[in-house]
């Protein structure tokens, strides 16, 4: 491709395809904190570093973020952060935490604590059944 950087830093490339190939790492340092995904020239999503933690975002509005990945020669999606409904986690799968105890297909039941029952009062907890 033929790559024309001009004074301010904007990088014209001219091909459709643009590849990245080292034989090290390849370093992203930007001292403006923020790595930005465009697409024709609309932000679609961030990386960003806040006060050292890893915040990514999503810069559309109530777009989804997907982690996907190939199952067994299988396309599949096995998460989804759903930011139209406060980033609620829609996992395709068993969750599996604390040592290999897995949580897998239950019916929720919607209880409020009473007291006594050694859970807080005044939230709702969902209990597995």
């Amino acid at each position: 491709a033929n790559i024309q950087i001009t004074a301010d830093g904007t990088a014209e490339l001219a091909g459709t395809t643009v590849t990245l190939d080292s034989g090290a790492d390849i370093v992203l340092d930007a001292d403006g904190a923020d790595i930005k995904f465009s697409d024709n020239g609309t932000e679609f999503g961030s990386i960003t570093n806040a006060t050292t933690d890893l915040v990514m975002t999503v810069a559309t509005q109530d777009k989804d973020m997907l982690f996907k990945g190939d199952d067994g020669g299988s396309a599949i999606t096995a998460l989804k952060l759903d930011m139209s409904d406060a980033g609620a986690a829609v996992f395709n799968g068993t969750i599996v935490a604390n040592q290999d105890k897995a949580v897998g297909t239950y019916s929720i039941v919607t209880s409020a604590p009473t007291s006594g029952s050694g859970f807080p009062t005044g939230h709702v907890w969902y209990v597995v059944s």
